[in-house]
């Protein structure tokens, strides 16, 4: 299995603590995370992520889904 270099944790979201990547341009490797407000993702972006399935599982982001519970 091929592991993915991220490089170095240079910060963490103030949204929902995911870490920041230096090889992400200092942003959250994983994207998009579906939580309205992710400073890292614009409206359009959200947009066409919820339209296309390839971007979340079946079941949702148990991320995205814990943090706009906690709202």
């Amino acid at each position: 299995m091929t592991h993915t270099q991220f490089g170095e944790v240079v910060g963490t979201c103030k949204v929902c603590d995911i870490n920041l990547w230096s090889n992400y341009d200092s942003g959250p490797a994983i994207f998009p995370c579906g939580v309205l407000s992710c400073p890292y993702e614009t409206d359009k972006e959200r947009a066409l992520a919820a339209q296309s399935k390839d971007y979340f599982s079946v079941h949702g982001s148990s991320l995205a889904q814990l943090i706009e519970e906690s709202d």
